[in-house]
């Protein structure tokens, strides 16, 4: 539809330089209504262009392109924002976990800090599959959707999701996003969209200070803080 519009357009411009050419030889006044109505015919041309220019889409980096289910979306009509896949690149692999908010509170009091803390890691259904990682980011705010469907119940994660959502990522409760780097020299090479497990292994703590955080996170998760 807009490069038929375009055409129009660009037929009417033509009509109105012929135009102008003729009136130039006869009335000045009329060579620039003339040149107004070209000047306003170019603003659509170029608003057109642009909403084509959009239609054209590239992504920031170079990678792979990833469409599992584009096969069965060949003909339908797709809504504007529907996910249809997705550019990945290999060159800097990173690992989203999600945790509740219990756990992200014993990561960063453990670690004494939200990053450099080394992570254990298998691939899902490889036990023999082990590599090492370190945690890069753990981000402060609590999520309402999972990053992934892979992460929920429904896709074989462990988030349980709740029961009025119709997308299926929204968690039963706030989750928080942990981003792993994997070793670069692991000799397991991982591969966009494979599912892993990861470990973190805590200090001892004395039975007193662990009775303490229990009952702390006892009441955030009483009264939602």
């Amino acid at each position: 539809m807009l490069e038929a519009e375009a055409r129009l357009w660009e037929a009417r411009r033509r009509g109105l330089v012929a135009s102008r050419s003729l009136a130039n030889t006869k009335e000045v006044a009329a060579v620039q209504i003339v040149d107004e109505q070209i000047k306003a015919v170019d603003d659509r041309l170029r608003q057109i262009r642009e909403r084509l220019a959009d239609l054209q889409v590239h992504a920031p980096f170079a990678g792979i392109w990833l469409s599992p289910t584009i096969d069965l979306k060949g003909g339908a009509y797709l809504k504007r924002g529907d996910p249809i896949g997705v550019a990945a690149t290999l060159d800097e692999t990173i690992i989203r976990a999600v945790a509740t908010q219990d756990v992200v509170g014993l990561l960063v009091t453990e670690g004494g800090a939200e990053v450099d803390m080394r992570v254990d890691m298998r691939v899902d259904g490889r036990p023999d599959a082990h590599l090492a990682g370190t945690v890069t980011q753990i981000l402060p705010a609590g999520l309402e959707h999972a990053p992934s469907a892979a992460l929920t119940y429904a896709g074989g994660g462990r988030v349980p999701t709740s029961l009025d959502d119709q997308r299926g990522t929204k968690a039963a409760e706030r989750i928080f996003e942990i981003r792993v780097a994997p070793d670069p020299e692991s000799r397991v090479r991982l591969l966009s969209g494979q599912r892993v497990i990861l470990r973190f292994e805590n200090r001892s703590k004395p039975l007193l200070a662990q009775w303490y955080r229990w009952f702390l996170q006892l009441i955030q998760r009483r009264f939602k803080v």
